[in-house]
């Protein structure tokens, strides 16, 4: 067994992933952690371009609203989501939601997912919620944002990989019911 080097990392905010998720994030934390001087690491098993289901990738996005278009209202996706749950929803949090999806996918073109195009220039949908996407760069395109956002951080450590993934090799450092940070074998920053 190879001998590994222990790196202490001193951080605010520990991310453990490099999904979807973890990209969103590790984005989102840039924001805040910029303002308040924090300092965010990720650590992911593998490559963070190719990591989580997402990498693989997809064909659409699953909703879009399409406010700026005013293809439909934030009451038309309400009540499509009532309908669909059978009227078991809460229905400010769905309004919240479409409020805000569009920014996110307008974030993603802005940072270079291709977005299917008809000659007008309008999304192409397929459905009414759905955007047809290049798919196979969508995860790449979201980790690249996630690293460039580190990239303006100060003494940011997203670009961490873990290269020695064992069942049980994660453990988290407690100390009542707060964790201190967390410890793992081949960890590499």
């Amino acid at each position: 067994m190879p001998k590994f080097e222990t790196v202490v990392v001193e951080t605010d905010l520990l991310i453990l992933g490099g999904g979807m998720a973890a990209c969103g994030a590790a984005v989102e934390a840039a924001y805040w952690a910029k303002k308040n001087g924090l300092k965010v690491t990720l650590v992911d098993k593998a490559a963070v371009d190719r990591s989580g289901a997402v990498a693989m990738g997809l064909s659409a996005i699953n909703q879009y609203v399409g406010l700026r278009d005013g293809a439909n209202t934030v009451n038309d996706y309400v009540d499509y989501v009532r309908n669909d749950l059978m009227g078991v929803t809460r229905e400010d949090l769905v309004a919240n939601i479409a409020r805000h999806v569009d920014s996110s996918v307008h974030l993603f073109e802005k940072w270079g997912l291709p977005i299917w195009k008809d000659e007008g220039g309008k999304f192409v949908h397929e459905g009414r919620w759905q955007l047809m996407i290049n798919g196979e760069s969508y995860k790449v395109v979201v980790a690249e944002a996630a690293k460039c956002s580190a990239a303006n951080w100060r003494g940011t450590d997203l670009r961490a990989r873990v290269h020695r993934w064992a069942v049980d090799g994660w453990g988290p450092l407690r100390r009542s019911h707060r964790v201190l940070g967390a410890r793992k074998q081949g960890v590499h920053l």
